[in-house]
């Protein structure tokens, strides 16, 4: 399908960039959602930060990015410079995520078999072996080839 109101026939996203995409698809019907090391509900995410959601009005979230900046990985790194309020925010509203629901034929996962942040989930993905979270990132030439793959399919669908 085609979505004549933004004109684009593929969406998605990473992270949670991939979640805002399953919730805009359930709206604009396009062709195929690509997921790139995110979760089709919150139980996917891991669920060590789900325990700490409750807390995040009361974390002194800067000081634990200072705490996080201290780490030489790429995700620590990505959160030490986000915005407090940003992060705050998509933490407090997570666990309210009722989940996409949406149809699965036309979802395309990739994921990072080290992922620590979204665990990689056991059935429904395409996996990288030594990826973690940020794999588009980490796994660039992994990440296009996939891409290139669902785009072939799709073109031949």
């Amino acid at each position: 399908m085609f979505c004549p109101k933004c004109g684009t026939e593929y969406i998605g996203g990473s992270s949670l960039g991939g979640m805002v995409a399953l919730e805009i698809g359930q709206v604009i019907q396009p062709k195929a959602i690509v997921l790139l090391g995110s979760a089709l509900n919150a139980s996917e995410v891991q669920s060590l930060l789900a325990m700490f959601l409750p807390l995040v009005t009361i974390t002194p979230i800067a000081l634990v990015q200072v705490l996080a900046g201290k780490h030489t990985s790429l995700v620590s790194t990505m959160f030490a410079d986000a915005d407090v309020e940003f992060i705050r925010a998509m933490s407090s509203y997570l666990h309210l995520w009722p989940g996409y629901s949406g149809q699965m034929s036309n979802t395309y996962r990739l994921h990072g078999e080290k992922d620590h942040v979204i665990p990689c989930p056991s059935v429904g993905a395409t996996v990288i072996e030594d990826a973690g979270h940020l794999l588009a990132m980490t796994h660039a030439n992994e990440t296009a080839a996939f891409l290139k793959k669902v785009k072939a399919h799709l073109s031949a669908s």
